[in-house]
């Protein structure tokens, strides 16, 4: 019987690095502009924008170690070497960005407010 050749990639995998990338992205902003747009009349940088930044950076590093976790858990043992973008699981990558990002700034808006 032959064996089915796999695709080399795990859509699972690559939604996990796309949302972690969303909340980083989102992180950046908070941290690089949002310290400026949120301060207030009498002040240089906003504190509060700050935490959100660093909220959504935590939010995106525990994205990461649980993509990390199930790199070495599951997904290693299928013989993968490393997700390979290709085709449609590559817009699924892109796509799984807004929501990442989504999720960090309702997070870090509802800290700010």
């Amino acid at each position: 019987m032959k064996q089915e050749k796999r695709d080399d990639i795990d859509t699972a995998m690559l939604m996990l690095i796309g949302f972690g990338a969303g909340a980083l992205l989102s992180a950046v902003f908070f941290l690089f502009l949002g310290v400026f747009i949120e301060a207030g009349e009498n002040e240089t940088w906003s504190l509060q924008a700050v935490w959100s930044g660093l909220m959504s950076m935590c939010i995106s590093v525990i994205i990461g170690i649980i993509a990390l976790l199930y790199w070495k858990l599951i997904a290693s043992k299928t013989g993968v070497l490393f997700p390979r973008l290709n085709g449609f699981k590559l817009l699924l990558a892109f796509a799984s960005v807004v929501p990442g990002m989504a999720l960090t700034i309702g997070l870090a808006y509802q800290f700010i407010m």
